[in-house]
């Protein structure tokens, strides 16, 4: 599973640019795969403040008047994802 995984996410990283349904599919896959295959999750060294934003992201969405409209951004927090995905996988500077 670590080896989908780690290919997954260099697939996703490299195609994140060209189709954003390419790499959100490959996201997917490499998370589902560090989950089946339980592997360690690593956290970014600045995670605190990831986890402020995201926390800060959903109190806005929760007190806001048209949380419809907020949607958007709850959507964007799993792009965050890549960040823990590569932090968790790419262990070596041979990676």
């Amino acid at each position: 599973m670590q080896q989908v995984a780690f290919w997954c996410a260099l697939g996703a990283a490299a195609t994140s640019s060209v189709s954003i349904a390419a790499y959100q599919i490959l996201l997917g896959v490499a998370l589902a795969a560090m989950l089946a295959g339980r592997l360690k999750w690593r956290l970014p060294a600045h995670w605190p403040a990831l986890v402020f934003f995201a926390a800060w992201t959903l109190a806005s969405l929760a007190l806001s008047d048209m949380p419809r409209a907020g949607v958007p951004q709850i959507r964007k927090l799993y792009v965050w994802a890549m960040l823990f995905v590569v932090a968790a996988l790419l262990r070596e500077a041979r990676h």
